[in-house]
């Protein structure tokens, strides 16, 4: 409740005086009345106490004597429905965070990555910090995706087998090889992508035609990296090896029927790698997985449940322990089993998990869904989901 109070005082503050007004009227109505002795009006004060169904009571018993009542506990109740439609669903889905003209930390797309290749640790605990998780990032284009949810650009990096990824909040339109800067908020590292979201196009240089998109910036000196021109990236830095098949372009989804209300939440910039031998690795961050309602969204990464600062992502190492039954070089769809330790809010326990890989043109897609029980993990769900039903599908090639 304290925390609904700060996030959302207007919406608070409307309801508050909505009710206190009526109960202020039915109060003085019951008081000032000679026709009940005291321990009427006792009595009917304690029915007054439980909400909206006491003062509904008194408003249709004592209907003929005084309508002001019962019509002021209507008009509450509708003021009170329609204050937390507006500001706790439609504000939490139409109007997303704007980063826009919010001050970020600005790097080129090498340079992120490779401090995080040198502490991993203490790159997370720094900017997984509310006050510089605004990150303004350049780099060249390597690809843009568009999926359920948007668009998303992958960043070149100078550093073999890894990339930056910005999930845009707008649908845009850059050429492979333009030069951009994009500003977002930083979710997280895994298996070498640097992630945003909520992203906004602040500047697009394309290579034949020029389409120059430029918003106002305020930008924050970051102490160990100096702004960077918009400009290819000549850092040099270390190597990572790439696995044998890998994907970029898959979704987790999970779900959840709870008896207020139902609870799903999509990420679409998960990563995963198979080797030859049917060896798979999943991993997925905390702060992407995106609800339609940004304020479940940010309960949903507290500390009294995922906690994604402390703890900002989730990976699956397992095997398919039937792969060698699957032939990759003809199409068609083949049942697949894997087993492996699945990682999250700090805490690995060994799942199975039945799924299908259906091969089409050379290209192979994965897809499974199992069940999840988040008290397994140390997560208290009692208050928001016990239970997930998770839905996995991503593309290799």
């Amino acid at each position: 409740m304290i925390e609904i109070i700060k996030e959302l005082p207007l919406m608070i503050a409307i309801i508050s005086i909505a009710w206190l007004t009526i109960v202020v009227l039915t109060l003085k109505d019951v008081f000032k009345r000679t026709d009940i002795n005291n321990s009427a009006k006792i009595i009917w004060v304690v029915i007054g106490l439980i909400p909206l169904v006491g003062l509904l009571t008194y408003g249709f018993i004592n209907y003929k004597r005084t309508k002001s009542i019962l019509i002021g506990t209507i008009l509450a109740t509708i003021i009170s429905a329609t204050a937390f439609w507006y500001f706790a669903i439609y504000e939490q889905e139409k109007n997303r965070t704007d980063v826009t003209n919010k001050q970020a930390i600005t790097k080129t797309a090498t340079q992120f990555v490779q401090e995080f290749l040198d502490n991993e640790d203490a790159a997370n605990k720094k900017y997984l910090q509310k006050d510089s998780s605004i990150i303004e990032i350049s780099g060249e284009v390597d690809k843009l995706e568009s999926d359920e949810m948007g668009t998303v650009i992958y960043l070149k990096t100078n550093i073999e087998g890894t990339i930056v990824s910005c999930r845009l909040q707008d649908k845009v339109t850059v050429q492979n090889g333009s030069i951009i800067t994009v500003k977002g908020i930083f979710t997280g590292f895994i298996m070498g992508q640097i992630q945003l979201s909520e992203c906004k196009l602040i500047t697009a240089q394309n290579n034949s035609t020029t389409n120059t998109t430029i918003i106002q910036k305020t930008t924050q000196t970051d102490t160990t990296a100096t702004a960077q021109p918009i400009t290819k990236d000549t850092t040099k830095a270390t190597s990572v090896v790439a696995k044998n098949y890998t994907s970029s372009k898959g979704q987790i989804k999970f779900f959840s029927k709870t008896p207020a209300e139902d609870i799903q939440a999509t990420n679409t910039q998960i990563v995963s790698k198979i080797s030859s031998k049917g060896a798979i690795e999943f991993a997925a961050l905390i702060k992407g997985f995106r609800f339609e309602n940004e304020l479940m969204q940010k309960h949903f990464n507290e500390e009294g449940y995922l906690y994604s600062d402390k703890y900002p992502k989730s990976e699956f190492k397992g095997n398919i322990t039937n792969f060698s039954a699957i032939n990759l070089t003809k199409d068609g769809t083949y049942k697949a089993t894997s087993t492996g330790n699945l990682t999250l809010h700090g805490v690995t326990k060994p799942i199975t998990a039945a799924g299908t890989i259906t091969v089409k043109n050379g290209k192979f897609q994965l897809s499974s869904l199992f069940k999840l029980r988040v008290q397994d993990f140390n997560v208290d769900g009692s208050d928001v989901a016990e239970q997930l039903d998770i839905t996995v599908t991503a593309e290799y090639q």
